[in-house]
């Protein structure tokens, strides 16, 4: 007996469709999850962290020197002394610093600097090579210690 089925109530896509369907609410329930946690760290950052971090900005000291100027009577400002910290440092930009001293510079750091984008690949991997030389060289030195530990006195004569 076959029961006729209105049009546009039958299941379209069977088990994959089912399957999609499972995984696309999966997918979006812990998008909306996410989105609720964060919302409420960053109001909890928002109200009980911050107010509680007691940030004083003398704090943070630059050691740098300060330039005071005046202005003269042709209204051009002049520069009236310098006040030095422990340090005579002054900021200039880096348009400001001679090419022949930024490459002298990059010689000294990093030859290839101008040919990777921030971390040197051979470096790093000097990096590991050279740790783990360091690691195997401790576990001899700890095998041999217990090697030496465990040594039987010589038996003269």
């Amino acid at each position: 007996m076959d029961i006729a089925k209105e049009p546009g109530t039958e299941k379209r896509g069977g088990k994959a469709g089912r399957v999609l369907g499972v995984i696309g609410t999966i997918l979006l329930i812990g998008v909306v999850t996410s989105l609720i946690f964060v919302c409420i760290f960053a109001f909890y950052v928002k109200t009980c962290i911050t107010p509680s971090l007691d940030i004083d900005l003398n704090d943070f000291t630059l050691n740098q020197s300060s330039i005071i100027y005046y202005k003269d009577s042709n209204g051009d400002y002049q520069k009236l002394t310098t006040v030095k910290s422990s340090e005579n440092r002054i900021w200039i930009d880096g348009d400001q610093i001679p090419q022949h001293m930024k490459d002298a510079l990059v010689a000294i750091e990093d030859k290839r600097f101008y040919t990777h984008k921030g971390v040197e690949n051979r470096s790093a991997l000097g990096v590991m090579q050279g740790a783990e030389y360091v690691h195997r060289r401790l576990d001899l030195r700890r095998l041999d210690d217990n090697a030496a530990a465990y040594k039987k006195p010589d038996s003269a004569g």
